[in-house]
């Protein structure tokens, strides 16, 4: 039988064929991380009436999926502040060789110009 399937990691829905009822297991074809669902009588076949088959999260998934929200990536803002701190530093080092060139330039004796 054929059931529509809703990933709890990437919400991505999509049709699974299940041989059987009961606890299966599915790798979800957007993300590929693994799923279980529970499968009885009540369950809606696709095709049937509207409805998805809940998945459940593990216990390790769901420490796993709490981790990553809890880790904040670098936004991107925090990128092109240090980006433009970076070249305003390389610019600034630039302007002060060319200074100190031209006033050790100047230090030479004029017949050595």
């Amino acid at each position: 039988m054929r059931y529509k399937i809703r990933c709890p990691h990437c919400a991505h829905a999509f049709i699974v064929e299940a041989p059987s009822l009961g606890r299966l297991r599915f790798r979800c074809p957007n993300c590929g991380k693994t799923l279980s669902c529970r499968i009885d009588v009540n369950t809606p076949q696709y095709g049937g009436p509207a409805g998805f088959v809940s998945a459940s999260l593990s216990q390790q998934q769901k420490q796993e999926e709490r981790r990553r929200r809890e880790r904040k990536p670098l936004s991107r803002n925090a990128n092109l502040a240090l980006f433009f701190t970076v070249s305003i530093l390389f610019i600034v080092l630039v302007v002060v060789g060319f200074y100190v060139a031209y006033y050790l330039y100047s230090l030479l004796p004029a017949g050595l110009e």
